[in-house]
């Protein structure tokens, strides 16, 4: 991901796939460490939490359709009010 380092992933959640779709919940974090979202690298930690669903044919992903909460990312580096 770009404008961070040291970055980890765990998996909250992954229920049983539905036909060709897998989705999973997952908690990113790292250290912002260079350009995010225009805002220089602070040195400060950030975490987030990400939907993935997964297309899936014959044991190959086709698509991997992401949500991230990018507002959890820019209030932790004070781009926008924390509610």
């Amino acid at each position: 991901m770009l404008g961070k380092s040291s970055t980890r992933c765990s998996i909250k959640r992954s229920p049983t796939p539905e036909g060709d779709k897998v989705v999973v919940h997952d908690r990113f974090g790292g250290t912002h460490r260079g350009d995010l979202f225009g805002h220089p690298g602070t040195g400060d930690r950030i975490e987030w939490m990400a939907i993935h669903i997964y297309t899936i044919r014959d044991g190959k992903i086709l698509e991997d359709a992401v949500m991230a909460d990018a507002l959890a990312i820019m209030q932790q580096l004070g781009l926008a009010p924390s509610a």
